[in-house]
């Protein structure tokens, strides 16, 4: 299942809102529960002490025989304060050094007390004396409504928040940055394991954020190196094994063919017309194994270089196949191996290079004819291919090839297993998947379900 992608960004962004809410939420109570208490008794304390500084002066302005009362309150109560400074006559006419509209907090309309003199008036306030005689009552009230944390008058609350919001925003990077090192750390440890030679360290759980994507991305990069060095590995014990082979492939031969003509130089051996003939016929096959041999590493060479020269022409592939059949029939009649060759109904022609075809064909009947116990049957025929192009299909009711071989057999230097292998370099199927390929198609192995083996060669056509 395909895990959804996650940014570090959105990590740290909720990480960081987190903590604003939670540190907003921790200040509010703060100011809520310890704060506004006090608060409010100093607020309290301050309005009392500034009504009765109100008061005085209107007292005093008042026995002067002034009677403009708000530009008295205006003097007496400057806006900045945050309070409004009000005051009540003996007729019950409302006085503020603030006009405020009617309804606002504040508002002296808003304020007036209802049923027959109770409220903040009969409450408190304090009066105002003019030559010996009561003339009204001050009270203070805050200029704005009482907000949700911290009463009117508060100094700057907002200050007391910083603070506590730097410390834990410091707190909370401090634990993601640890977080985020400890990830790379793990990523890093990881990578040097790997650069060491251990290519099954892997990155633990990593995650679906960036770094996880990371990890994932290096785990399949160790993957395919380890992937890389094992087939190396394969790939030079093969090549130990193919130099081993070829190198007693061929001093069989030399061997034979120098025992031969020492006997033939030596005039001290006596030797009739006819073993002399016998001697030389034995190194012309020698000559000529060694020339098979450096001519199939010749031509797999060239297959692998991807510079396999091809001579196209219009080609009988039936014809081909055909001759290569009879070519090799007494060889198989010497072997005891039966060969049924199906010819097609109509020529089948093909752009193919005529000299690679009958190697594909020489190569895949020389294999059956190594390989096939005597008793054996193999048959062998031609046709279009379901993939598109035509096919030459070689089959057998031999062992067919082992299930741990199927894999390799066309891979160069594979020789299956030594114990059972019948001559042969191990390259002639090579040669083969090469060749087919070099025409636009491919080779393919397989085990028949009623016993045997089989062996597919397509080429576009």
């Amino acid at each position: 299942m395909t895990r959804r992608k996650r940014s570090l960004l959105w990590t740290f962004s909720g990480a960081f809102l987190l903590v604003l809410v939670v540190g907003i939420l921790l200040q509010w109570l703060v100011m809520g529960v310890v704060l506004r208490p006090a608060v409010r008794s100093f607020n309290a304390a301050s309005r009392e002490a500034f009504a009765r500084e109100v008061a005085a002066a209107l007292s005093s302005a008042l026995a002067a025989g002034e009677a403009d009362i708000e530009g008295i309150l205006e003097r007496a109560a400057p806006q900045k304060r945050g309070w409004v400074a009000v005051f009540r006559d003996a007729e019950g006419r409302i006085h503020s050094s603030r006009r405020l509209p009617a309804g606002e907090v504040g508002s002296p309309e808003a304020r007036e007390p209802r049923g027959g003199g109770r409220g903040r008036w009969a409450r408190g306030g304090v009066e105002v004396v003019a030559n010996g005689e009561t003339v009204g009552r001050v009270i203070v009230l805050p200029s704005r409504r009482e907000g949700l944390v911290m009463p009117p008058g508060t100094p700057m609350p907002g200050l007391l928040f910083l603070p506590v919001a730097a410390i834990m925003a410091a707190v909370a990077g401090l634990l993601l940055f640890r977080w985020v090192s400890r990830r790379v750390e793990r990523l890093e440890l990881t990578v040097r394991q790997v650069a060491d030679g251990d290519l099954d360290a892997r990155v633990v759980a990593p995650g679906p954020d960036e770094i996880g994507r990371l990890g994932e991305s290096f785990n399949a990069m160790a993957a395919r190196l380890k992937e890389s060095r094992d087939s190396l590995v394969e790939a030079d014990i093969q090549r130990r094994r193919f130099l081993a082979d070829v190198t007693h492939d061929l001093s069989t031969p030399l061997t034979t063919i120098r025992g031969y003509a020492e006997t033939l130089l030596d005039p001290a051996v006596p030797k009739s017309g006819e073993e002399t003939q016998r001697y030389l016929q034995f190194i012309h096959e020698e000559a000529m194994r060694m020339d098979a041999l450096v001519s199939d590493l010749l031509e797999l060479a060239r297959v692998e270089s991807g510079s396999l020269p091809l001579e196209k022409e219009p080609c009988d592939l039936g014809a081909i196949v055909g001759g290569e059949v009879e070519r090799l029939r007494v060889a198989f009649r010497e072997a005891g191996i039966e060969v049924v060759w199906e010819p097609p109904a109509q020529p089948i022609v093909v752009e193919a290079d005529q000299r690679r075809i009958e190697r594909i064909a020489s190569n895949l009947l020389g294999n059956a004819l190594r390989h096939l116990p005597g008793g054996s049957a193999v048959a062998i025929r031609i046709g279009r291919a379901t993939e598109g192009g035509v096919e030459i299909v070689v089959e057998d009711d031999g062992p067919g090839f082992r299930r741990e071989d199927l894999p390799f057999v066309f891979d160069r230097f594979y020789r299956g297993d030594p114990a059972r292998r019948a001559g042969g370099t191990g390259l002639g199927l090579a040669i083969v998947r090469g060749i087919a390929r070099a025409h636009g198609g491919d080779a393919l192995a397989e085990n028949r379900s009623g016993g045997g083996a089989r062996v597919r060669v397509r080429i576009a056509g």
